[in-house]
């Protein structure tokens, strides 16, 4: 037998696995950032209705939200997707970004049941992202040298 690996494919695999396990408080929560001050969040009634049953399990996923007197305000956003924001300087879209990213949550559980993902795509698509670029980044003489039959 011969069994051949793509070196840069298995490099940033591993890479993958540890920012995911990196992100993670345990097994089941996502690390998260604090936003001071924390960010209102504009939802039409029904997607209000909804998020409230959702509320354990978004900060599962490093979102939290808290209700008050009829307005939603953002405390804490997962911390992968605060780090991308951050490195776009686009952290003054944050509200309006998470906003999205919120109601895609609150479609996704009203057509599954309630039921919304361990870790949602567009976070798993950020992780990929920075593990692909990570390597990017990184590569230098000394990979080119090895990777070079």
């Amino acid at each position: 037998f011969l069994v051949l690996f793509d070196q840069h494919a298995v490099d940033e695999r591993i890479r993958v696995e540890n920012l995911s396990e990196g992100y993670r408080l345990g097994s089941d929560q996502l690390k998260s950032k604090a936003l001071t001050p924390r960010v209102e969040i504009y939802l039409a009634e029904n997607e209000t209705a909804i998020l409230k049953n959702l509320l354990p399990r978004m900060s599962k996923l490093g979102i939290t939200l808290i209700l008050e007197e009829d307005k939603l305000f953002l405390c804490e956003v997962p911390l992968c997707l605060f780090n991308k924001i951050a490195k776009e300087n686009q952290l003054d879209s944050l509200g309006d970004r998470v906003t999205t990213v919120i109601k895609q949550l609150v479609v996704s559980a009203e057509h599954s049941r309630g039921v919304i993902p361990s870790l949602p795509h567009f976070l798993a698509d950020i992780i990929n992202s920075e593990a692909c670029r990570g390597r990017a980044n990184k590569f230098d003489e000394s990979d080119e040298k090895m990777y070079s039959f």
